[in-house]
């Protein structure tokens, strides 16, 4: 098709082929190796997979460019592709030990074959449109760097449109994708020169001769965002080229090496503070069920018949696909270990799912694909806290910050797949009777705590007897967990560290003083107990719901009655009544929580205990904007 589709185009023109020769366009798997051995192995396609091979080993390529596939569990697993990608995992011959699911995207891949290439060419152009998530994400750190010591300069035109982002323009309009995909992309384009090949871009180049060059290893990184409507970027990228584009130049900077501007201007002061998990040095991702339709349910007596009619073998592949809407993984996996599961009403456990959103899970190995169980079993038979962070968060503002009391969900936050939760318990439960539960806190970081407010020393055996129920001006593990969750709430703190906060567990300032330390101590521990809903109680004068009818959620709707209060309706009749918009619009983590608890239960009719909840839920938010608005505010003065 593609050899009839250029000659047709080519005709067109007015090119007449005379000789009849074949195009150079060849069907093959670029992403498969090919080797003198290889040559006469396609039985089908032979003379095309040699010829697609010769090109592979000895023609010179010099020019790139295409709009690879984006598919992050990528099913290229040839060995030579995978072996090149390995290349990506090291900077300055330094293996990073990350998450490398994302490496393995097929676009990476493609990245890694052009480099390969015009590697081998010694210069070349390769110009690729792509998923933008490697210009920033810190996952991708040895593969920019890879680039930067391949290339000599390297043009980015970012243009954004990421749904899972949820990005917008600068002054806050929709910001479109130019394709219809969630995924952000972004033009990227390489250049390798040789010592007599320069790019006459003066504007942006900042040329130097030969011998400076190898005196600077690293390319020179030139961008552009662009930002706003799909019909706005075309015209933008019809109306320029590389010439009239206002690159900004931006300075990679170890250890991440960012292909995006970023404002660094605060590290030092910001790494003056004590790194989450380094104080709670014991952490994990929450669980992962693989199946959440069928394992995990509001209602524990539904859970529990669904348990026994699994064992009773009264759900088939089918059912569970369909009915519960699993992947086939998933259904596979479980109906493979059905033999292995008893029905036990002690394995029905409450889950922290979303926030506000509590239910039931059936814990075992042979249920949940994650268990995470060395750290989620410290929120089971007892009292505890934890807090649920992000590693990593791809949203313009960091809102990834909520404690839980029971096992978590690993979504618990977000569900961006970059976006995953870790829970940092407060305690770690005795494995005997009548012994302490032990807090998760590195003593020497505790005790510069305690330095800083005035407390000369911290005996371990009298701060591993404090419980969570504690609360006293004395340095305990609740006192300080408080204060560190004021501090991430803190507005001033997500805007001033910001661009920290996307790409590492956060720092904490360490206090000031005694005083600073016991504001926050008690905003914080404010905050834990709304929260938690810990004592919160339905006011009648806020989201009160009076309209009578079957109570079922349809499609929620925020129905504006002045600038500050409205209406959200859960069907065409009913509706909550004096909703502020503030708490509609709340964030925490990737979720409105407001607008999320609704939304997923669609078709379900709202119990009396539901109204209920959904009540406290809206006061909570408004409360918690209340909190941080005025939480640096110490005796009226700004911290």
């Amino acid at each position: 098709m593609a050899h009839l589709n250029l000659n047709w185009t080519l005709e067109k023109t007015g090119f007449t082929n005379e000789n009849e020769k074949r195009l150079r366009v060849f069907l093959t798997n670029s992403l498969d190796e090919f080797s003198e051995g290889h040559r006469g192995q396609d039985r089908l396609f032979s003379q095309e997979a040699d010829e697609a091979g010769t090109v592979k080993l000895d023609t010179p390529v010099m020019v790139v460019l295409g709009n690879p596939p984006y598919s992050g569990v990528s099913l290229n697993k040839d060995e030579w592709i995978l072996k090149k990608i390995n290349d990506y995992k090291y900077t300055e011959g330094v293996y990073f030990n990350e998450r490398k699911h994302w490496l393995n995207d097929d676009y990476v891949k493609f990245i890694r074959l052009g480099q390969d290439f015009v590697d081998k060419n010694k210069s070349g152009v390769l110009a690729y449109i792509t998923n933008h998530s490697f210009l920033d994400n810190p996952t991708f750190r040895a593969m920019r760097w890879n680039l930067l010591k391949s290339f000599d300069k390297i043009y980015i035109i970012d243009l954004h449109g990421s749904s899972l982002k949820k990005e917008i323009t600068l002054d806050g309009a929709k910001d479109e994708n130019v394709f219809d995909i969630m995924q952000g992309v972004s033009i990227n384009i390489f250049v390798k020169s040789k010592p007599n090949f320069s790019c006459h871009c003066d504007e942006h180049s900042n040329q130097e001769d030969s011998s400076t060059r190898k005196l600077t290893p690293l390319a020179e990184i030139f961008h552009h965002d662009l930002y706003g409507k799909r019909k706005d970027k075309f015209t933008f990228l019809l109306n320029n080229n590389l010439y009239t584009v206002p690159f900004k130049k931006v300075e990679p900077q170890a250890p991440f090496y960012f292909f995006t501007p970023k404002i660094f201007d605060n590290k030092s002061e910001y790494e003056k503070g004590f790194k989450i998990n380094e104080l709670m040095e014991k952490n994990v991702s929450g669980i992962v069920t693989m199946g959440d339709g069928f394992i995990i349910n509001n209602d524990k007596k539904e859970l529990f018949k669904r348990i026994n009619k699994l064992v009773r073998n009264e759900y088939n592949k089918h059912d569970l696909d369909t009915k519960f809407s699993l992947g086939r993984n998933y259904s596979k996996w479980v109906l493979n270990n059905i033999s292995k599961i008893i029905p036990d009403e002690n394995k029905l456990i409450q889950i922290n799912y979303r926030p506000f959103d509590t239910r039931w899970v059936y814990f075992e190995t042979n249920t949940i694909w994650r268990m995470r169980d060395n750290i989620m079993r410290h929120f089971m038979n007892g009292p505890n806290v934890g807090l649920m962070l992000c590693r990593q968060q791809k949203a313009g503002e960091f809102h990834h910050c909520f404690v839980h009391r029971n096992i978590v969900e690993s979504s618990y936050v977000s569900n961006n797949t970059s976006e995953i939760g870790y829970s940092f318990p407060l305690y770690f439960k005795p494995e005997k009777e009548n012994k302490f539960a032990q807090p998760n806190m590195n003593m020497a970081i505790v005790q510069k705590i305690a330095n800083h407010i005035g407390k000369q020393s911290v005996t371990t055996k009298q701060f591993f007897s404090y419980a969570i129920s504690d609360e006293n001006n004395e340095l305990t593990p609740i006192n300080i967990f408080d204060y560190i969750y004021a501090r991430l709430h803190s507005p001033s703190y997500r805007e001033k560290y910001k661009e920290f906060l996307k790409i590492d567990f956060p720092r904490v300032p360490y206090p000031v003083n005694a005083d600073e330390f016991w504001h926050y101590v008690k905003v914080g521990r404010r905050l834990r107990k709304l929260h938690l809903m810990d004592g919160v109680q339905s006011d009648y004068q806020i989201a009160n719901f009076n309209i009578a009818g079957d109570n079922s959620i349809d499609k929620p709707k925020y129905i504006n009655i002045d600038d500050e209060i409205g209406k959200v309706y859960i069907n065409e009749t009913q509706y909550f009544d004096n909703v502020p918009l503030v708490a509609w619009e709340f964030y925490i983590g990737g979720y409105q929580p407001a607008q999320k608890w609704l939304k997923d239960r669609k078709g379900k009719a709202l119990s009396y205990d539901d109204v209920i909840h959904y009540q406290k839920i809206i006061q909570v938010l408004q409360k918690t904007e209340t909190i941080m608005k005025d939480i640096d505010d110490i005796e009226g003065k700004k911290v």
